[in-house]
């Protein structure tokens, strides 16, 4: 009995420890989004719902000619899961590209024979692994801007796909100059790849 006491005891203090953690990660997310939001002229939408058919909260911005949104989602891995920042701009454009930066993997996977596009500036083509539709395209849609801002953050993968101009990172960041360069940078991608397409 003595044992389940302590058990009860233990667990209870594991919850409302985690409950703690995820409110004040959930209030730090809040603080560094409003502050991006502010800063671009943005708003915040909150979040809505709860468990499994919850949406994530999202800022809102109206960069130039994109309007961008940043969030979160979740991808399943099985019994586990990753969290990742993601912001978005809709596009009309059908092609697709992905440049995210080499792991120790990625010799493996182009000795197999996966693609790795060149796009023409050393320090990028040897720290990224850039795949696509169209070489001469990519190299068009990457220009020296973004290329010097992926250097700068080279945990971020970008994306066009699907109708959508991506940058995704793993895990949550509180960083709010390193939120507002991203959410340019988005913006500035969506608008290379309109201008290429």
């Amino acid at each position: 009995m003595e044992k389940a006491l302590w058990f009860g005891l233990v667990m209870s203090l594991f919850i409302a420890a985690s409950a703690f953690a995820i409110r004040r990660q959930r209030a730090r997310v809040r603080k560094a989004w409003g502050e991006v939001a502010a800063r671009l002229g943005g708003t915040i939408v909150p979040a809505r719902g709860m468990g499994w058919r919850s949406q994530s909260g999202r800022v809102e911005a109206k960069i130039g000619a994109s309007s961008v949104v940043m969030d979160h989602f979740m991808v399943s891995h099985g019994k586990h899961a990753t969290l990742y920042t993601r912001t978005r701009v809709a596009t009309l454009c059908s092609k697709r590209l992905r440049s995210y930066r080499k792991t120790i993997f990625s010799g493996i996977g182009k000795a197999l024979g996966m693609q790795d596009l060149v796009v023409g500036d050393p320090i990028y083509d040897d720290l990224f692994i850039i795949q696509g539709d169209d070489e001469m395209w990519a190299r068009s849609v990457l220009h020296d801007l973004l290329i010097k801002e992926h250097v700068r953050a080279p945990m971020l993968q970008l994306h066009v796909k699907d109708g959508w101009v991506e940058t995704i990172q793993a895990g949550y960041d509180y960083d709010v100059d390193r939120l507002e360069r991203r959410m340019r940078m988005t913006a500035a991608l969506a608008l290379s790849v309109e201008a290429h397409s």
